[in-house]
């Protein structure tokens, strides 16, 4: 959430972390994280990402939005 909200992609490798209502979890297979991290902390993954925004001053991402409409290259 937010108007950066693009900007905002971490990847958490190791231990327990808090997770708010206004975060997504990517549950990703380990064969695939380094390549969709890669993506969504690209130039061309933020761009899609944001494309997938809504709202004016808080702009957000649906969970919907994102398991329909996000497409990540993995070849």
């Amino acid at each position: 959430i937010g108007r950066t909200l693009e900007q905002k992609v971490c990847c958490v490798t190791v231990g327990p972390v808090a997770v708010s209502d206004s975060v997504l979890v990517l549950r990703v297979p380990a064969l695939h994280q380094a390549a969709v991290y890669a993506f969504l902390t690209s130039t061309q993954g933020r761009a899609a990402l944001g494309a997938l925004a809504h709202g004016v001053a808080a702009r957000f991402i649906t969970a919907r939005a994102l398991m329909d409409d996000l497409r990540v290259p993995l070849a």
